[in-house]
Parts: structure tokens; C-alpha cells; sequence
């Protein structure tokens, strides 16, 4: 037989076998007593005293590998204990951390936001209510890892200066934004990092997150005629996934030619000479993005022009325009000299004949009728000569008026933001 033996346990007659599971743990040995009998005499027996000492039961935690989270995202998780007296109360061991942003309850649940990507490992520990006959609480513990995964941002692309179609040389800026909507309202690191922009495969800039902005088609590096697909492409970073490339935007550059119709003209002082010309897109392109004004240079003092229209303005299709050029030349000094002089001389002309022939008067009287047909026909030879002797310029032989013939180079400039062509068209005076 045996006394002192722990609940759950027995002591097997025949054999002397303990056995059993117990059902109470203690801090202190149980003092057991074994007696064993003869059979055949009963009179005859023997004790013998132990000591057993019952270990309260071992506290397990599961799960080891807790399910990842991600950066941004709200995370729950519950850790569950097993082998002592529940319920248990929960807590991390000296020196362990939970990642940023997330928390453990005293009923083993992690909840939160984490805020920073990474793998992590902490101790968290179980006790239980008392699993020992003298009410001595057990714990248990165990290592834990967690990983948090990085976010996956969105990257978007704007347009900030400028136009989906645009001149050559005319500078447009993009602007990349890298934004992470959370599942929660905790307050998140920014992205950082680097953002480059592409035209198709090949980098136009790189820049950081912050400043995030590239110009391109400046008159010093300018993108080539035709349709260009723009995308931004975020690197990521130690919270947020890359890289990531956000939605295409579509540039169109153009440009336009200016050409004249004739590029001589002849004119004389005081009249008006006329050139024509056109302003086309450049194939493919069949618009102008963008209002062209045009501007004269090379015209001499004094001279004045007109352009018709000044300007051409933004045009989707059939955009070829025909522009008029009149430039009004000046009277020369020259020439209004001779002209003073013609005049002049064309009045005082009879007056001049008068004179000459007053002493002759009495004589002119008797020839009579004769005389008078005479004086027709000299008072006109005299006009001639004198209109004659004024556009000759007196014995000159520079041109009209007597002035030598000139040449002006004249430049047409048509005029599109940075984008500029020029025609030149040459006026002679004479």
C-alpha cells in the first residue's frame, strides 16, 4: 500500500507500479509512504518513505510564425497557450518589441498598423491561472516572427506646364506624384526614393520623390517631331514596393514651316510692294498647338508694313494659312525734289516764254494769226522739255527720279513660344 501519493497517481498491489497522471502540480516534493506485506504472513511487513516531486505542466504558445502583414495595412493576429490552467494572460519578455506600430493585449491578440517593413522577432510570454496545488501560477514562453511586407504605392502622372500637343522647342513639364492610400488612419512615413521619367524606353530625368518634376523639349535638348508616350517610374523604398510605373501620357510635338510665294519684287519710291506667303504644320502633323505671330525686320527708314493676319492662332486641321505681306515705300528726297522742280518748272514755263518775247510784242502783233499757231506749238515743245529735263534728273542716269536703284534684304519671323523660322525676301527701289 501507499499514502502521500499526489491526486491521479495509484499504486498497483501486485506489482508496486505507480502510476497514474496527476492532476495537481506542487513546488514541493510529496512525501510518499510504501508498506509492503507478506502474503503468508501478514504479520510481516515493510515501509519505505519517497520524496516525488510533480512539475506543474509545460505552457505552449502557438503560433511560432505568425501570418505577415504589410506596411500601411491594419494587421490582427491571436496567440493561443495550452498545457496549464486557463484562461492565460499574455505579455512580451523583457527586452522584446513588437513592431512599429502594433500591439499585444493581455488576451494574446496583436492588432495595429505597422509602419515599417521588415522581418521581426520577439519573445511573448503565457501564464496561466495556477496550475499547482498551491495556487503557484506557471508560464510559458515563446519566440515569435513576424514579417511586414512593403506597400505597393501608386505612382500618377500629370502634366503641370503645357499641352498634350506642343512646338517644338517649347518646354513642358511633368509631375510625378507617389501616394499610399492606408487602410487606417495612422499616420505613415512618405515614400522616398527616386522617380525617372521615360519617353518609351528611354530616361528623360531622374529626380527624388520629393521634387519629382521633369522639363523636357527646351530649344537646348528638344524631343523629336512626332508622338512621344511619357511614363514615370517609382524605384521604392524600404516601406514601399518598386519599381512601380504609372499610366502613359501621350506628348505630340510638332512644327510648322514658313515659305514664300515669290522673293523679289521691284517697286518706286512711294509705291507699295506686295509678297505672299504660307504657313504650314510640318507632316505628319496637321495642326498648330499653339498661335504664331509674325514680325518684319530689314526695312530702311521711313518704310511701313502690313501683315495679313498678324497672327495665326491654334488650329486642329487645315491649318495651311496665307499671309500677305505690303511694305510701303517712302518718297525719297531725291525724288521729291525733281518732282518740286517739275512742277515748278511746268508753271513758269509761259510765264518764262512771256518774258522772252515781250520786246518782240509789236512784231508778234503784225505776224497775227500766224504768230499765234506759232506760239501753240512752242508753248508745248517747252512743257515737254521741262516734264522731260525733271524725271531725267537733269542729265542723271541713276533711275527714277534720278536716284540710284536699291536692295533691302527683308525677314519675315514667325513666332511660336521658344520656336521661331524666318524667310527672307529681297525689295528693290528704283
Amino acid at each position: 500500500m501507499a499514502t502521500g501519493l499526489p491526486a491521479g497517481l495509484s499504486l498497483n498491489s501486485s506489482t508496486g507500479a505507480i502510476t497514474g497522471i496527476p492532476t495537481a502540480a506542487s513546488t514541493t516534493a510529496y512525501t510518499v509512504t510504501v508498506t509492503a506485506t507478506d502474503t503468508n504472513n501478514a504479520s510481516l511487513s515493510i515501509s519505505q518513505t519517497y520524496s516525488l516531486l510533480v512539475n506543474p505542466p509545460a505552457i505552449t504558445l502557438t503560433p511560432a510564425t505568425l501570418t505577415a502583414g504589410a506596411f500601411g495595412s491594419s494587421y490582427s493576429q491571436s496567440i493561443a497557450a495550452g498545457g496549464g490552467i486557463g484562461p492565460y494572460t499574455y505579455a512580451l519578455a523583457s527586452k522584446s518589441s513588437l513592431p512599429s506600430g502594433l500591439s499585444l493585449s493581455s488576451a494574446g491578440a496583436i492588432t495595429g498598423t505597422p509602419s515599417a517593413a521588415g522581418v521581426y522577432t520577439f519573445t511573448i510570454v503565457a501564464t496561466d491561472t495556477g496550475s499547482t496545488d498551491d495556487g503557484v501560477q506557471n508560464t510559458g514562453s515563446q519566440l515569435v516572427s513576424l514579417t511586414i511586407g512593403k506597400a505597393t504605392p501608386a505612382v500618377v502622372l500629370t502634366l503641370t506646364s503645357g499641352s498634350s500637343s506642343t512646338f517644338v522647342n517649347n518646354s513642358i513639364t511633368f509631375t510625378a506624384a507617389v501616394s499610399y492610400a492606408s487602410s487606417s488612419a495612422a499616420t505613415l512615413a512618405a515614400p522616398t526614393g527616386t522617380v525617372t521619367f521615360y519617353d518609351g524606353a528611354t530616361a528623360l530625368c531622374s529626380t527624388s520623390v520629393a521634387a519629382a518634376t521633369c522639363t523636357v523639349n527646351s530649344a537646348s535638348a528638344p524631343l523629336s517631331l512626332g508622338s512621344h508616350s511619357i511614363t514615370a517610374s517609382y524605384s521604392g523604398d524600404t516601406n514601399y514596393t518598386g519599381p512601380m510605373s504609372s499610366a502613359v501620357a501621350t506628348e505630340t510635338v510638332s512644327d510648322f514651316t514658313v515659305s514664300a510665294a515669290s522673293t523679289t519684287a521691284t517697286v518706286t519710291p512711294g509705291t507699295a510692294a506686295e509678297f505672299t506667303f504660307t504657313v504650314s504644320p510640318v507632316s505628319p502633323a496637321t495642326s498648330f498647338p499653339s498661335a504664331i505671330t509674325f514680325s518684319v525686320s530689314g526695312l530702311p527708314s521711313g518704310y511701313s508694313y502690313t501683315l495679313t493676319p498678324s497672327s495665326v492662332g491654334t488650329c486642329t486641321s487645315s491649318c495651311s494659312t496665307t499671309v500677305i505681306l505690303k511694305i510701303q515705300t517712302e518718297l525719297t528726297a531725291a525724288a521729291k525734289y525733281k518732282d518740286a522742280s517739275k512742277n515748278l518748272l511746268a508753271r513758269m514755263a509761259p510765264f518764262s516764254l512771256a518774258l522772252l518775247l515781250l520786246p518782240f510784242a509789236s512784231r508778234l502783233r503784225k505776224a497775227g494769226k500766224r504768230f499765234r499757231r506759232m506760239l501753240s506749238v512752242i508753248l508745248l515743245l517747252g512743257m515737254n522739255l521741262a516734264a522731260v529735263a525733271g524725271l531725267s534728273g537733269c542729265g542723271s542716269t541713276g533711275g527714277f527720279f534720278g536716284q540710284a536703284q536699291k536692295s533691302y534684304t527683308v525677314t519675315v519671323t514667325a513666332t511660336s513660344g521658344a520656336l521661331s523660322h524666318t524667310t527672307n525676301v529681297t525689295l528693290t527701289v528704283e
